[in-house]
């Protein structure tokens, strides 16, 4: 049994395995920062920040894919500044895939880490 592989699937794994690898650094980059900031500061505005890192968490995928669509787009306002900026829209290219990767790859390491053992161990329900 063979297999064949077109160029259309090995263009959709280079695709694949460059928004990963991206996104992997982007997240190593940026959120172990934001990450160790949140744990130790006592800003007295950081529950701002702490509100914009869980976004991804509250909204449906729908609502933040609409979100970011629409201010990747030509109207929107990266994408409009992009356009004032002699680009173009970011919208379906690349670029905007790697923008929006880890808004959504957030939502799904946190979904699929859930509670440690010593977490469960707090919320046992009282049986007194």
């Amino acid at each position: 049994m063979t297999f064949p592989i077109s160029p259309d699937d090995i263009t959709a794994l280079v695709i694949t395995l460059k928004l990963a690898g991206l996104t992997t650094l982007i997240l190593l980059l940026i959120g172990t920062p934001v990450a160790w900031w949140l744990a130790r500061s006592r800003w007295r505005f950081k529950f701002l920040v702490e509100a914009l890192v869980a976004l991804p968490l509250v909204l449906p995928p729908t609502v933040l894919g609409f979100y970011l669509l629409v201010s990747l787009g030509p109207h929107g306002p990266i994408g409009g500044l992009m356009e004032a900026l002699g680009g173009r829209p970011l919208a379906f290219t690349f670029t905007g895939l790697v923008i929006g990767r880890p808004l959504f790859q957030r939502r799904r390491a946190i979904g699929k880490a859930g509670l440690s053992d010593r977490g469960r161990a707090r919320f046992r329900p009282h049986t007194g």
